[in-house]
């Protein structure tokens, strides 16, 4: 069992303190399931979910920014199959951007599912490699996500639909 919390302290404008992360992970048989439960962000965009002091270049792309689903509150399984040669994962969120929200959120999940063929064996999920490897590495994947909001919160975007 893993658990994490992480936290952001804000000392320059009134000392409030945010969640950013708060899950447990559970390992069921080895790397092949592992289920999840709490606040995280979510298997879809490798280089979000890579910490930005494990990143190479000074900032994130801008279709990170513009793709990115951030986190969420819910819960997940994911897995390597073949060795470590796919990964999958699959995340029942409430919704894009939701996490702190509470109450003011909307009652609809989103669903989220990521795919990764890790071409020339077991990479790990990271995206960049900066204890500079000697065997190249090479990962396909796809992922897709779906959610929707008819008014129900206090999102920005009061009504949307997104796949």
């Amino acid at each position: 069992m893993i658990y994490q919390i992480q936290v952001d302290g804000d000392t320059d404008r009134g000392g409030s303190v945010t969640t950013l992360d708060a899950y447990a992970r559970y390992e069921i048989f080895e790397d092949i399931l592992k289920l999840g439960a709490g606040q995280w962000k979510a298997h879809f965009l490798r280089q979000e979910k890579t910490s930005s002091g494990r990143l190479q270049m000074v900032d994130r792309s801008l279709a990170t920014e513009y793709f990115n689903v951030d986190r969420g509150v819910g819960a997940w399984i994911e897995g390597d199959l073949i060795g470590g040669l796919l990964f999958y994962a699959v995340s029942v969120t409430n919704g894009f951007r939701s996490s702190n929200r509470g109450a003011a959120s909307d009652q609809r999940p989103a669903v989220l599912a990521k795919i990764d063929l890790n071409i020339l064996g077991d990479y790990g999920y990271s995206e960049s490699d900066i204890a500079t490897s000697e065997d190249p590495n090479w990962v396909v994947g796809i992922s897709g996500a779906t959610d929707r909001n008819e008014g129900d919160g206090t999102i920005v975007a009061p009504d949307y639909r997104v796949h």
